[in-house]
């Protein structure tokens, strides 16, 4: 999936196809409504930054790069599912950088087969307790923090996302999907953080084990802090 060619012709072959703005629609009603059609001319080129595949899914992550050179580029993910023998993509994206502040609910129940890597289950559990010293164990001293606005930047990143992220008494959130290849998690996501909504995060181990690096896709996500 090297060209936006070879992203239209996989978008093509969907039976249906989860957008931020448009819901689950047919491959046809994603291609003449969907923003993050491949070849619109909103796009001078999209670029692969990772795939992680497991099973029956494979989670593509996008940079789609605007022809308007004011505008942001676009970090997007594509979770291809072909459970159960059926072409379904659910796509991801922070709706804010096209000029929509509504939040996307929930877009699929919970795989009751999930099963989670133990440096995902620890980061988890104290995500959603708060727990500052259990974030700081799990995170790797040179953590790097993306979110859909870009690369955040901070004197000590590990810290101060671990704090964040602790702020308030920790993040509800419960993953519904794991496409873990055994160095790389791409986890589909529902928080309570405001009011129910779906994301996706994708998450680098190190050698080590604890995570290196975080790309966040849609959420909304706290990343913001610079």
């Amino acid at each position: 999936m090297q060209t936006a060619e070879d992203l239209v012709r996989r978008l093509r072959e969907q039976e249906w196809i989860d957008d931020p703005f448009l819901g689950p629609v047919p491959a046809a009603d994603f291609e003449a409504g969907s923003p993050v059609w491949p070849t619109s001319p909103r796009w001078e080129s999209i670029g692969t930054v990772a795939v992680t595949g497991q099973g029956p899914r494979t989670v593509a992550e996008l940079r789609f790069v605007p022809a308007d050179r004011g505008e942001s580029v676009l970090p997007v993910g594509i979770v291809w599912d072909e459970a159960a023998g059926l072409r379904r993509a659910r796509v991801y994206y922070n709706k804010a950088l096209l000029g929509s502040d509504q939040v996307r609910g929930p877009v699929i129940p919970p795989d009751p087969d999930l099963v989670l890597n133990p440096s995902m289950r620890r980061y988890l559990a104290a995500l959603r307790a708060g727990d500052e010293q259990g974030l700081l164990d799990v995170l790797e001293p040179g953590l790097r923090v993306f979110g859909p606005m870009g690369e955040v930047r901070a004197g000590n990143v590990r810290a101060e996302f671990a704090k964040r992220m602790s702020d308030g008494g920790g993040v509800p959130l419960m993953y519904v999907t794991a496409t873990d290849d055994g160095t790389r998690a791409a986890m589909e996501f529902i928080s309570w953080r405001i009011r129910p909504h779906a994301g996706l995060g994708v998450y680098e181990r190190a050698p080590s084990g604890r995570i290196a690096v975080f790309r966040a896709y849609e959420g909304p996500v706290r990343t913001d802090f610079r």
